[in-house]
């Protein structure tokens, strides 16, 4: 058998030119380059860093799709959404900002960006209010100890640094969200007019306000929700003659000091009667970490509405011959992060997400093989090629096109998924839904005798991307799939880092296939059943998190794992490769979908004993859960 090994050389086919230059169509290439080389460039091309990591509704995605279309285009594919490669529609992709808010404390105007930004659950408003400061009182759940009647108060609220490093890289930069939302849902509740969180201390480095992930879809709050930089505040109340201390650390007080806030109009215990009499919200017993300050004015004005972005499939067909009505599928993603707006397995690195294996590789994938396809000559049955956009959002484009077909659904006998299939090593070929169809496996291993893979038959039906809207309708269908791996969703997934080799070899092995089944005597038989099958990934999108990397070529009982997620909560509890997980919490885990299906019924920050076979031994691990990020295929798919 053939070994696939990494290659790190750089290829010299892609001119500087061709990143610099203006959107074209197309970046076709000599006839004589090779194939090998030709994989190459696509993936350096759509996985460079000016398409800045492909994100839905941005200029990069954009591009990508111009140039998928192009090379569609170039290689003879026709059109088949009046006479365009695109089949675009308007994707909902939860709020933005109409216009920049305004934010001003006393007379001191914050500055927008630098100094004070929403928090991405905020609802509009345009106040003036006097402000109100709270502390939280427990680290994992939300007891703050503050007026039950806050009405026309903003709410000021400091972020916890120490607490802060647990939910924001351990359990993920979400879990530093959530507590937001449990603490602006709790004042907005008591009737609070704005809730602003604090970023920063006296006694820390000036902090950058956070960088939220793009939620995929949440309701917004009915108040504004923003954050503010520690120095801005102190600096707007010092003109106010006031002095904020400690105030990253909690606001614990002091026996001078009300909470950390020191000089005139601040109100701490002491001030309990003079508050009331005041009109102002009145503190019970107990309250000694929550502070109001009686002044000065905090006016706010934002305004956010509803995100619509455009989006597009882009799809070619190539034309077959005796059976028109049918047809097989070739599909791959070509979304991505962007910046790690959304999903990353590395979310406190702000930097370009390219994305080279996934999922630039089955794009590149996707376009040899159409155009091998379109060169070898009439077949019995059409193929259509489909570049699917926001997989990385739920799989949004492939459900798109199946409720939205350019050509009846029920003529499509085959789906063929590419996705991360960049990485082979040892020539293991990994293919999801193999018993989706009854003659699969028989087809996979025929189209291998020319090709000398290690194919791996999975029995798995429904997967992790765009196979599953065609699962649902249906239609048998493949996931190939060269392995997961630890750059799987960060900015370390680049095009230095793939096999192109080993890319090849997917290609002529995929393009063997797809001409197989079109030319096949007979359509392959579905599994009994298969649209209407009831099981589906349990745990994407909720539940918690573990972190590990799976070794989806283990056959053995139990999820081997092939590493660990930086920072992650498999990572923290000394997992590691090679150990299999056989358990958790004294139940058993014989395959994948039972570690997910667990998973899905905890909840962030349990603790849960994992059974771990590592050589010889039996352990028993204690682990705290994390935050689950929005998943795919790279880990436990959470």
């Amino acid at each position: 058998m053939r070994t696939y090994t990494a290659s790190r050389a750089i290829a010299p086919v892609l001119a500087a030119a061709l990143i610099t230059a203006a959107p074209l169509l197309s970046r076709a290439q000599p006839a004589e380059v090779g194939l090998q080389a030709r994989l190459e460039t696509h993936v350096r091309y759509l996985a460079g860093d000016p398409l800045e990591g492909r994100l839905v509704g941005t200029p990069g995605i954009h591009e990508a799709a111009r140039y998928i279309a192009g090379e569609f285009e170039s290689a003879g594919l026709v059109p088949v959404a009046n006479t365009s490669f695109f089949q675009e529609f308007s994707l909902s992709l939860g709020c933005e900002t109409v216009s920049a808010p305004e934010m001003t404390i006393g007379e001191r105007k914050i500055s927008y960006g630098d100094e004070f930004r929403e928090v991405p659950l905020s609802g509009s408003g345009r106040l003036e209010s006097l402000t109100a400061f709270i502390s939280e009182t427990d680290e994992e759940q939300v007891h703050l100890d503050v007026p039950r009647d806050m009405k026309g108060w903003a709410v000021f609220c400091a972020v916890n640094t120490e607490v802060e490093r647990n939910r924001w890289t351990l359990k993920g930069r979400d879990g530093l969200l959530e507590w937001m939302r449990a603490i602006a849902k709790q004042v907005s509740g008591f009737g609070a007019s704005a809730v602003v969180f604090v970023t920063g201390g006296p006694d820390a480095p000036p902090a950058e306000l956070h960088f939220f992930p793009m939620s995929r879809s949440y309701e917004p709050l009915p108040i504004p929700v923003l954050e503010i930089a520690y120095p801005a505040l102190e600096e707007a109340l010092m003109f106010e003659g006031i002095t904020l201390k400690g105030l990253a650390g909690g606001w614990q007080p002091g026996p001078d000091s009300a909470g950390g806030l020191a000089g005139r109009g601040t109100s701490g215990s002491d001030s309990t009667e003079e508050m009331s009499a005041g009109g102002r919200p009145s503190p019970d017993s107990g309250l000694e970490r929550s502070f109001v300050l009686d002044g000065p004015l905090c006016r706010i004005v934002i305004e956010t509405g509803p995100r619509t972005v455009s989006a597009s499939n882009v799809v070619g067909l190539v034309r077959g011959g005796g059976r028109e009505d049918e047809y097989v599928i070739v599909g791959a993603h070509y979304d991505h992060l962007g910046y790690g707006d959304i999903a990353s397995s590395t979310p406190w690195r702000r930097e370009i997400h390219n994305g080279a294996d996934d999922n630039a590789s089955g794009v590149a994938a996707l376009i040899e093989t159409a155009k091998a396809i379109s060169a070898a000559g009439e077949l019995d049955r059409s193929v259509l090629f489909i570049a699917f956009t926001a997989e990385e959002l739920g799989a949004i484009g492939s459900r798109y096109y199946r409720d939205n077909p350019l050509r009846p659904i029920d003529g499509a006998i085959t789906m063929v998924n590419l996705d991360t299939v960049g990485r082979l090593e040892d020539g293991k070929l990994i293919v999801f839904g193999a018993r989706s169809a009854a003659e699969f496996e028989g087809l996979l291993a025929e189209v291998n005798e020319a090709c000398s893979l290690e194919v791996i038959p999975k029995e798995e039906i429904f997967g992790y991307s765009d196979q599953n809207a065609f699962v649902e309708a249906g239609i048998p269908s493949l996931h190939f799939f060269t392995g997961a791996h630890g750059d799987y969703h960060s900015p370390d997934d680049d095009w230095q880092n793939l096999d192109y080799e080993g890319l090849e070899a997917v290609t002529s092995f995929v393009t063997d296939f797809v001409v197989t089944v079109a030319n096949g005597e007979t359509a392959p038989t579905p599994l009994e059943g298969l649209g209407e099958r009831t099981e589906r990934p349990s745990s994407r999108g909720a539940g918690a998190h573990l972190g590990i990397i799976p070794d989806f070529t283990h056959s053995g009982e139990g999820v081997r794992i092939r590493g660990t997620m930086p920072q992650s909560p498999a990572e923290a509890s000394g997992l590691q490769e090679g150990d299999v997980i056989a358990g958790i919490d004294a139940e058993a885990v014989s395959e994948l979908g039972d570690l997910m299906r667990i998973l899905s019924m905890h909840k962030p920050g349990d603790l849960v004993e994992i059974e771990v076979k590592r050589d010889s031994k039996t352990l028993l691990m204690p682990v705290e859960l994390g935050v689950r990020r929005s998943g795919g295929h790279g880990e436990e798919r959470d």
